[in-house]
């Protein structure tokens, strides 16, 4: 399970957001526009369905947690990875990534979903250019393996290598353009990357994808599902005790990543962040982060 946030909530940004989502990660989802962040979960579940009833997806609902902010830093705080997906304008990019990495962790790797930007003008002002990455998704993102690669003149190997191993799991294939024009897919060539991806699933039958690794299909295990949001957990009682991993994941604040959730909001009844942090939403008059209803109120809860 990685964190990530994701800056931007159009058609890009919620596809690449659940896929990330799909594949069992923490997602944070950034955008100023909040008749878009209200609508961003309600997208998403449309397109869970949609995709679970065209066969391209094995579980109905994706495994990882999608959280919708409008405060950059709190989308950020404690993210391992930053995919910018805002309209093509370099100076709204530059801005809003270097804001990012203003409230990111030092170590964050950022990458822009650009298409003929150039990287090198977008990272000139960022203090760690050699954690900046051009990575940009081929739409419609979920059943298209290709993500095109672009590294600026200051990219580290490490920044690739970490982008590509993330990527990897998710069963991408990563690639760097060969020439000016970038790869553009034609309804044909999304279609055939559809069909593809249904014949993988069929041919994996009775193999589960979890977080990017492949388990036999459980028989003297339990499969637990709690809903917490948009979360599930997969647990195998015949692990002897390795399911802290899992279960530990949703322990933590999904706003901080610090304290233990220890809240309930209401009305909507999500157990998704510490009390501090619930306060702090319900003060700004915030929605709930999972579900955009209004706050009611705040219960602490004592374990």
């Amino acid at each position: 399970m990685v964190r990530i946030a994701v800056l931007g909530c159009g058609t890009m940004g919620l596809k690449i957001a659940g896929n990330f989502a799909y594949y069992g990660h923490v997602v944070k989802i950034f955008d100023s526009d909040l008749k878009q962040l209200d609508s961003a979960c309600e997208r998403i579940h449309h397109d869970e369905d949609q995709l679970y009833r065209d066969g391209l997806i094995e579980s109905p609902k994706f495994l990882g947690q999608i959280l919708c902010l409008n405060r950059l830093e709190d989308a950020v705080k404690d993210v391992e990875f930053v995919f910018e997906c805002v309209i093509e304008n370099m100076e709204i990019k530059q801005s809003l990534i270097e804001k990012a990495a203003q409230f990111a962790p030092a170590n964050v790797i950022i990458c822009s979903n650009t298409m003929r930007l150039d990287l090198d003008k977008i990272s000139e002002n960022l203090s760690h250019k050699e954690s900046f990455v051009g990575a940009r998704f081929l739409f419609p993102v979920y059943y298209v393996p290709e993500v095109e690669l672009n590294p600026s003149k200051s990219t580290s190997t490490q920044t690739i290598s970490a982008v590509r191993k993330l990527l990897e799991q998710m069963d991408k294939v990563l690639y760097f353009r060969s020439s000016m024009d970038p790869l553009i897919l034609d309804e044909e060539q999304r279609e055939a990357r559809r069909k593809a991806r249904i014949e993988q699933l069929k041919k994996s039958s009775g193999i589960m994808v979890v977080r990017g690794r492949t388990l036999p299909e459980l028989t003297s295990s339990t499969h637990r599902t709690s809903h917490n949001g948009n979360r599930s957990e997969l647990i195998d009682s015949t692990n002897n005790g390795n399911n802290n991993s899992i279960a530990n994941e949703n322990v933590d604040c999904s706003i901080c990543m610090d304290r233990p959730r220890n809240s309930v909001i209401r009305s909507c009844n999500h157990f998704v962040t510490c009390y501090e942090c619930a306060r702090l939403l319900y003060n700004r008059k915030d929605p709930c982060p999972v579900c955009r209803k209004r706050i009611d109120d705040v219960i602490r809860v004592y374990t």
